[in-house]
C-alpha cells in the first residue's frame, strides 16, 4: 500500500485549471480501476480529483448494492467539511439513486458547525432512511484525522492529515490535500471501518 505523506499546502503560484482532456484521462483512469477492481492506489490532490474520485466510488457502491439480494452495501464517510466542490448536486443524486437501490450511508463530520446550505444540499439523503449525518460537536484533534470515505469492505478514498479548510474556502484546484484511491484493498478498508465505527458510536452518546 502506497503510504499518504503529510500534505504541504502550497505556496505556489495559483496552479491551472484542469483541462477537458486532463479531467477524461483522470476519470478514465478510475473508471478502469473501478471495472477491474484494481489494487493499485491512484493519487489525487485537488478538489477536482476528489469531486471525480467520489463520483467513481460512489458508482462502484451502486454496482455493488445491486450485485447483492442479501446483504446491504454501506458508505461510510469521515469529513472535516463538506464542500460542494467535491460533494456537488450530482454526488446527492448518485447516492439518493444509491439509497433506492438499497444501500445505506453514514456520514460523520468531525466538526462543531453544519451550515444550513449544507444542511439543504444533504436532506435528499437524510430524508431517506438509510441516510444518516451526525456531527462531533469539536474540531479537537481534527488536523491529526485521516479523512475517508469508504464502500463496502474494500474501496476507499483517505486523505493525510490537514489544517481545517471551510467550504467556502475550496476551489477546483485549491486546497491541495494528498490522498489515494483504491478500488481492491480489504485490509485497509477494514481498518477504516473500525475506525470510524468506533467514532460513530462515541459521537452517538
Amino acid at each position: 500500500m502506497v503510504q499518504v505523506e503529510n500534505p504541504k499546502l502550497s505556496d505556489r503560484p495559483h496552479p491551472m485549471l484542469p483541462s477537458p482532456n486532463a479531467v477524461k484521462l483522470y476519470k478514465r483512469w478510475l473508471s478502469t480501476a473501478r471495472e477491474e477492481r484494481s489494487e493499485t492506489a491512484i493519487p489525487n490532490e485537488l478538489p477536482w480529483h476528489s469531486r471525480c474520485a467520489v463520483a467513481e466510488l460512489t458508482r462502484f457502491a451502486l454496482e455493488c448494492q445491486q450485485s447483492q439480494e442479501d446483504s446491504q452495501t454501506e458508505i461510510r464517510l469521515f469529513t472535516g467539511t463538506i464542500t460542494s466542490n467535491v460533494y456537488d448536486i450530482d454526488w446527492t443524486k448518485q447516492v439518493c439513486q444509491f439509497l433506492d437501490a438499497g444501500g445505506a450511508i453514514r456520514i460523520l463530520v468531525w466538526n462543531d458547525h453544519i451550515s444550513g446550505s449544507v444542511k439543504r444540499r444533504l436532506s435528499p439523503i437524510t430524508d431517506h432512511p438509510a441516510g444518516r449525518v451526525i456531527k462531533s460537536g469539536t474540531r479537537r484533534g481534527g488536523e491529526d484525522l485521516n479523512h475517508f470515505y469508504v464502500v463496502g469492505d474494500q474501496a476507499f478514498r483517505k486523505e493525510a492529515p490537514h489544517d481545517y479548510c471551510d467550504g467556502e474556502k475550496f476551489s477546483d484546484v485549491e486546497p491541495e490535500i494528498p490522498a489515494q484511491i483504491c478500488f481492491n484493498d480489504p485490509k485497509e478498508a477494514m481498518n477504516l471501518i473500525g475506525i470510524f465505527d468506533q467514532v460513530w458510536e462515541a459521537c452517538e452518546k
